[in-house]
């Protein structure tokens, strides 16, 4: 499938299947649906951690009641579960009421939210890291080509490093403060 250039309904139904920490597939994303997809898939699956990093909180991605309600159900699932999301540009997310900032108020020890340092404010790309082994990553904050891996794979281990140093360099974000968070 890593040869084909676009994620078709059949591809769909695959990614849907992924088992997290299994399946050795490369799946190929296109559209905005197929990120859509694959974030969900991780996110349902995951009973450990999510680490997010994302532009602007992405709402055509993150901001839905399936991705919501997963994130929610791995923030009550144990004490030690935890979903990490370093944003760079809060504010459309906050201005929008995005449904993640809402539940990280409800889950304020599990669900943290943090703007990235300055260092990391170039960065272009975008990626969700689920139970540290599966990974879903965008070259491109502006492009929805990207990839789907649910087995630890060489681009795991990077983009959870460059997360680890994002994270430690990271600020509370102002705005959130004031919201509680």
């Amino acid at each position: 499938m890593s040869g084909k250039n676009r994620t078709d309904k059949k591809d769909e139904c695959l990614i849907e299947q992924g088992v997290l920490g299994q399946t050795m597939t490369r799946f190929d994303l296109v559209t905005q649906e197929d990120v859509k997809i694959a974030a969900l898939s991780l996110a349902k699956q995951s009973r450990r951690s999510l680490k997010i990093f994302t532009y602007d909180l992405e709402q055509a991605i993150y901001d839905n009641n399936a991705f919501v309600k997963s994130v929610a159900k791995l923030a009550r699932l144990h004490r030690s579960t935890f979903v990490h999301i370093l944003v760079q540009d809060p504010v459309p997310a906050i201005k929008s009421g995005h449904q993640l900032i809402q539940e990280a108020h409800r889950f304020t020890d599990n669900i943290i939210i943090r703007r990235t340092s300055k260092d990391y404010s170039d960065l272009t790309k975008c990626f969700l890291l689920a139970d540290e082994t599966g990974i879903l990553l965008r070259q491109h904050r502006d492009s929805f080509k990207g990839k789907l891996l649910f087995h630890r794979g060489p681009e795991l281990i990077k983009h959870l490093h460059l997360f680890s140093r994002a994270w430690d360099a990271s600020e509370p974000e102002p705005e959130f403060r004031r919201l509680g968070l």
